[in-house]
């Protein structure tokens, strides 16, 4: 039934950005809608796999919470999931094929410490893939799917919709498979040599993005980060656009898509992002928004250069292209770049 519905939802959306979005919040009213429908479900959900204090919560979903009237420096956020009683307060966000948003759990804490002064607060962060944090403050815990998959798979007694959910979180291959294939052994073995290649590509075209937007932040030890955080090899420069708010030019090798990648991001609080989502840009880029900004990208597949005696050098080709287009853009749109 979920996988249906999500399949349903997803045919008109042909945009692979906010395919995760939609991913991410369809799965999470599905499980709030299982939570809101099982009384006994919810109870044990709330108390025994989170551990919250006991409280009368009231449970609700993508709660929008301003913070940037008060404090200048955030954009606002909206958090997934709002567990709210009496004496208590907790925030879920969750994730699925995305990473954390900038600055996304900091924000969240500042809408916890702004708008419930006198309850006791706890943050939650719910991921698909490993993406460890260290915040101290808040109750802070994080969880994976497939823990709550394996909740679910162990409560008792199951109905016809908990079943299904199960069989959604394994179609978005949100459950823990720890059975090691003979893929895996294979993958292991050439593991060395595919990060070489990979970071061989990101470096050969380190100079040809330091010329058009400043040095980057990028070495090897960083995109090992990066392979944890988002799943990729890049190199960034961070606060790429003139005035007040975040931004970054960035140029990867996407392992979940198999494919290169050139994105601008702005922030939804940058003072020129009303300016930037509004210019026309050239049909080779395309403009998506999401909840914390607006990101600008042309993407090719990876296969494209398969089994190439000279790919290493068409890749860099590609790579030059993209930066140039993006920067005679930015030329031409009169919006001014830090470098």
């Amino acid at each position: 039934m979920y996988n249906n519905l999500y399949k349903l939802f997803k045919r008109d959306d042909s945009q692979e950005n906010k395919n995760k979005t939609l991913l991410e919040d369809f799965n999470t009213e599905s499980f709030i809608g299982l939570l809101k429908g099982n009384e006994d479900l919810k109870t044990a959900f709330l108390y025994t796999f989170l551990k919250l204090s006991n409280d009368e919560y009231t449970i609700n979903t993508q709660i929008s919470k301003n913070i940037s009237n008060t404090y200048q420096e955030y954009s606002d956020c909206r958090v997934d999931i709002v567990l709210e009683g009496k004496d208590n307060i907790v925030f879920i966000e969750c994730k699925v094929n995305s990473q954390e948003g900038y600055k996304q759990l900091e924000r969240y804490q500042v809408a916890l410490e702004t708008h419930y002064p006198n309850k006791t607060k706890t943050l939650l962060y719910i991921t698909k893939n490993y993406d460890p944090k260290n915040i101290l403050n808040y109750n802070f815990k994080q969880y994976r799917w497939y823990e709550i998959a394996d909740f679910l798979i162990h409560y008792t007694p199951r109905n016809y919709y908990i079943n299904e959910y199960i069989l959604f979180l394994k179609e978005q291959k949100m459950t823990q498979d720890t059975k090691l294939l003979l893929e895996n052994i294979n993958a292991l073995k050439v593991l060395q040599k595919t990060v070489e290649i990979g970071l061989t590509y990101i470096e050969n075209s380190k100079q040809d993005f330091e010329t058009r937007f400043g040095k980057t932040k990028g070495n090897s030890n960083q995109n090992w980060g990066e392979i944890k955080r988002s799943n990729r090899f890049c190199n960034l420069t961070e606060n790429i656009l003139k005035g007040d708010g975040y931004s970054e030019m960035l140029y990867s090798i996407e392992f979940e898509t198999v494919e290169l990648s050139t994105h601008l991001f702005i922030e939804r609080n940058h003072s020129l992002y009303k300016q930037f989502i509004n210019i026309e840009y050239p049909k080779e880029l395309t403009l998506i928004e999401i909840d914390t900004g607006a990101s600008l990208y042309i993407k090719d597949l990876l296969d494209n250069y398969l089994d190439k005696d000279n790919s290493i050098t068409l890749i860099k080709e590609w790579y030059l292209k993209s930066f140039d287009l993006f920067k005679n853009y930015l030329d031409k749109s009169n919006i001014s770049i830090l470098n």
